[in-house]
């Protein structure tokens, strides 16, 4: 199975003990406990307080998922609302 990693956080959740590296460690566990071959992990850096939900590196996921079709089997994220965004 490949998968792309998708980490995000707001600041909240940094304050939480929830930051882009606690998720990627979370979700490469994940992915080594179940043989899932992470094909990148895709960060975002900033927390987006205006609620725009601009997101460039989910944006970039779903360009290169398009690119590579039958490539990517799964997105992991460790939460639903880490999974939107605007066109």
């Amino acid at each position: 199975m490949n998968v792309i990693l998708y980490c995000r956080v707001s600041t909240d959740e940094q304050a939480d003990g929830c930051s882009l590296d606690v998720q990627e460690k979370r979700l490469k566990d994940y992915c080594s406990s179940n043989n899932y071959h992470v094909i990148d992990t895709y960060r975002e850096e900033y927390s987006a307080k205006d609620y725009t939900l601009k997101r460039p590196k989910l944006k970039a996921i779903y360009e290169y998922c398009r690119k590579h079709r039958n490539e990517v089997d799964k997105i992991l994220f460790l939460r639903w609302d880490r999974f939107t965004m605007t066109q």
